[in-house]
């Protein structure tokens, strides 16, 4: 998966420090599974290596789905936060610049202003 950045700035949480690496536990399950089938017919303890070695590989491959799935929603979180912060600076900008939902308040005439309102016979 690409880093993905905003600005920039990376969004992806920083890694944590390893005991031991995903990477490590691929390397030697293969290790095992290599010595174990170089053994000979897979009886006894080079049966039990090969078994370690098979969950070694599988617990590898839940281990990066987990990983990958975590890093994923952390950006989408990122990401959506980013989408709303954005959505309302826009939102306020627009509002403004259209004259109808722009809201004016009413002021007060002053004396000098209200001579100049239209006047309207009342009609009965």
């Amino acid at each position: 998966m690409a880093q993905a950045s905003i600005n920039g700035k990376p969004v992806a949480p920083q890694r944590s420090p390893q005991v031991l690496s995903r990477s490590a536990i691929l390397i030697l399950s293969g290790v095992l599974i290599g010595s174990s089938i170089q053994q000979g017919p897979l009886d006894g303890v080079s049966f039990y290596s090969f078994c370690t070695g098979i969950v070694g590989m599988v617990s590898f491959v839940g281990l990066e789905l987990v990983s990958q799935r975590g890093r994923q929603r952390s950006v989408r979180k990122t990401l959506a936060a980013a989408d709303s912060t954005l959505t309302k600076r826009l939102r306020r900008q627009v509002e403004c610049q259209s004259p109808r939902s722009c809201r004016v308040r009413p002021t007060a005439l002053t004396e000098g202003e209200s001579s100049y309102l239209p006047a309207t016979p009342a009609c009965r």
